[in-house]
């Protein structure tokens, strides 16, 4: 794994596309991804593994974790599947629970967890029903330049909210682009593929206070 001499660890969690992750390279930060998959691109910045053994292993190396547990049980999109079978409760429970151990590891002083927006129930097992207001947030992509309609809710430790940077203003120039594809392992993938305009935003403005 590739060190650049004096600048901070950045951990991002469970990313395999390295989009968040290589928008903090191209700052100068020395990041890698991680990810039971494989990633997209520069496998040489990539983590193949659990997220939280490599923390368990090696979580005081970092500065900075931006995670994105995976959310399908636990976003308002996601509660239909619940009422399916028995199981689709455990398995809301275990992430919710894998949500709490990323927000609450304590070997990384600043954390960013992303979600969309998560039901009651995902809330309460994270622990994030009472998550004070000045650290969490939700952005929307076209905020960013990026002409797309998704919320990006944020839920932070020792980090700023994020500001605005390229506001698309033309209602009809944003589309929700994702949700409305079919439904395919394209899709799932696209899902789970973060925004660049946002990454940037992320490295730019979180960069610069770790």
């Amino acid at each position: 794994m590739t060190t650049i001499q004096n600048s901070p660890n950045v951990l991002v969690a469970c990313e395999f596309s390295g989009v968040v992750r290589d928008a903090f390279r191209d700052e100068g930060f020395d990041a890698v991804s991680c990810d039971l998959r494989e990633t997209e691109r520069n496998p040489e910045y990539h983590i193949k593994g659990d997220i939280l053994e490599v923390l368990e292993e090696r979580g005081e190396e970092f500065d900075l974790m931006i995670a994105h547990p995976p959310c399908t049980y636990l976003s308002n999109s996601g509660v239909r599947w619940l009422y399916e079978k028995e199981k689709r409760w455990q398995d809301m429970v275990e992430g919710g629970v894998f949500f709490r151990k990323l927000l609450n590891c304590e070997k990384i002083p600043h954390i960013a967890v992303e979600n969309p927006v998560m039901h009651k129930w995902g809330k309460k097992v994270a622990g994030i029903e009472d998550y004070p207001d000045e650290l969490q947030q939700t952005v929307q992509p076209w905020q960013f330049g990026e002409p797309e309609k998704k919320g990006i809710c944020l839920w932070l430790k020792d980090l700023p909210k994020l500001e605005p940077t390229d506001v698309i203003e033309d209602e009809d120039e944003r589309e929700a682009r994702v949700h409305e594809m079919p439904p395919s392992e394209k899709r799932s993938k696209e899902r789970s593929r973060f925004f660049p305009g946002v990454a940037e935003a992320m490295a730019k403005q979180w960069g610069a206070v770790i």
